[in-house]
């Protein structure tokens, strides 16, 4: 399913190039190296880490007039960053266990469509600038990280509160976790930068995104455990910790550097 979208994605953007040679359109590259973050406003969740990734797209400005376009494309953007928290765990034929996780996320990858408004000035001295802002859909390509494990707790029995269990388990790399990661990847895109003449129509286009999420990189229905005064919370029958939402937002700040013809 995954690889139909791509291409049905290529052939959008390989649609659109053949229909500019007839249209005002402006077409172009680029390369996008972004310095990333995931916030949170769920405290039982800690997540840090600026990680630099290099992501990279085609451009299509449909041109209205000389001073504002609909700018569209296809993008390949890439996060990473680092996430603890504690979820409550279960396997079959196992007893259930508070477990503590510590994950580097390393190669999480969305195939982006934006679509903007963008405005730009007449040209000012040898440079024209431009401002643009609107919203992106992406659809998940890969997810990888690096997680390390450890139980804390364990429920012997239904009936039993949970009980102290210290477990380690050895580092796991390059896990393969996009079957819990959402799907789909919506976010608000906020630009500025300019173009500089280079020959002919052919302009140099340098500018900085912010590229913000808005849904969570977490599937609905995912939980974390809640922590009150340090420690793990339970409801009133003290065997069955507080669950919480595990809701992290991906988001980037990237300097675009491309060319446009």
């Amino acid at each position: 399913m995954m690889k139909k979208i791509i291409f049905l994605l290529l052939g959008v953007a390989m649609t659109s190039v053949v229909a500019a040679q007839g249209k005002s359109f402006k077409i172009g590259v680029k390369l996008s190296p972004a310095m990333g973050f995931m916030k949170t406003d769920v405290g039982d969740i800690s997540t840090n880490g600026r990680p630099i990734r290099l992501g990279y797209g085609l451009i299509f400005d449909r041109m209205f007039s000389e001073n504002y376009a609909l700018g569209f494309g296809l993008n390949m953007v890439e996060f990473g960053g680092h996430a603890e928290y504690t979820r409550l765990h279960s396997e079959s034929g196992s007893t259930p266990t508070i477990q503590y996780v510590k994950r580097d996320y390393k190669k999480v990858k969305y195939i982006e469509v934006p679509l903007t408004l963008k405005l730009r000035t007449a040209m000012i001295g040898k440079m024209v600038y431009w401002g643009q802002f609107g919203v992106g859909i992406g659809y998940l390509f890969s997810g990888y990280a690096d997680e390390k494990l450890r139980d804390d707790y364990n429920q012997p029995t239904s009936t039993d509160a949970f009980q102290r269990f210290d477990k380690d388990y050895p580092e796991d790399d390059k896990l393969d976790i996009q079957s819990e990661l959402n799907p789909i990847r919506a976010s608000m895109i906020i630009a500025a930068g300019a173009e500089y003449p280079i020959s002919g129509s052919t302009f140099l286009s340098y500018g900085i995104t912010y590229n913000g999420g808005i849904l969570s990189m977490y599937k609905n229905g995912d939980k974390v455990l809640k922590y009150k005064e340090g420690a793990v919370a339970f409801n009133n029958d003290g065997k069955s910790p507080v669950l919480v939402e595990k809701k992290v937002l991906m988001s980037q700040v990237q300097l675009n550097i491309g060319i446009i013809f």
